[in-house]
């Protein structure tokens, strides 16, 4: 996703389609073989910079196994066909994307990675969020750097969806994320300000070469012209 960001500018990335099929295309359900993987993915298409675009038919589970099989007619007719819970996750992320403004105005910031999980922020100057993608269950991701220890009163990070429990920092601030999966989970960063991530590290070790630390680098001119910051690089969309 990173070698595909970098090849436009970020005015043009967060104005283009998220697709994760069409017309053209087997359907999602299909490539990814069922119903929790599939809301992972719709996850990720529904919060990652870009306009999310979805084909006809997807938000009700339609299979195709190519582009000749994804063009049969929607089942209108059919409605014990649907998938009546899957219909509701992307009434819910619709709804998620419209009252989290960082999704549709926020920056990005890559946390952490690993054959299995993504774990990202989006930030604005108001406020940021945190998402994890996880296609399967593996190790809990540990996350030290990005809030600072907390007092008796500090409150938990609130789950804006995914249902899982709210985010309790232990008592050196390091946030221990769910290892079960698949799932998608999104949490508010309980701060007034997005965090400056400095330092910010993952005590679990990634598997790929994205290494699980922060440059906190800034909006810069390059970003402009098709640069994509490093794992973990940090900045907002120009104003």
């Amino acid at each position: 996703m990173r070698a595909f960001g970098a090849l436009v500018s970020w005015r043009s990335l967060v104005h283009s389609w998220q697709l994760l099929g069409s017309h053209d295309s087997a359907r999602v359900r299909t490539v990814v073989g069922d119903a929790g993987r599939q809301e992972v993915a719709a996850g990720l298409q529904f919060t990652l910079p870009g306009t999310p675009m979805v084909f006809a038919g997807d938000e009700l589970g339609l299979r195709g196994e190519n582009g000749e099989g994804s063009r049969t007619p929607m089942p209108w007719d059919r409605p014990g066909s649907w998938d009546g819970a899957m219909f509701g996750v992307y009434r819910a992320l619709v709804a998620l994307r419209r009252e989290v403004p960082e999704l549709r105005h926020g920056g990005l910031r890559w946390v952490y990675v690993d054959d299995d999980a993504l774990v990202y922020l989006r930030e604005s100057p108001s406020g940021a969020v945190l998402a994890l993608a996880r296609r399967a269950s593996g190790a809990p991701v540990r996350l030290t750097g990005l809030v600072a220890p907390p007092d008796a009163a500090a409150p938990a990070l609130v789950n804006l969806y995914g249902g899982a429990p709210p985010l309790r920092p232990a008592a050196d601030g390091t946030l221990i994320l769910p290892a079960d999966g698949p799932t998608f989970q999104l949490w508010r960063l309980s701060l007034k300000h997005p965090p400056a991530l400095a330092a910010l590290r993952s005590s679990t070790p990634a598997t790929s070469t994205c290494e699980s630390e922060v440059a906190g680098v800034q909006l810069s001119n390059k970003m402009r012209h098709g640069w994509l910051p490093s794992c973990g690089d940090s900045y907002q969309v120009p104003t």
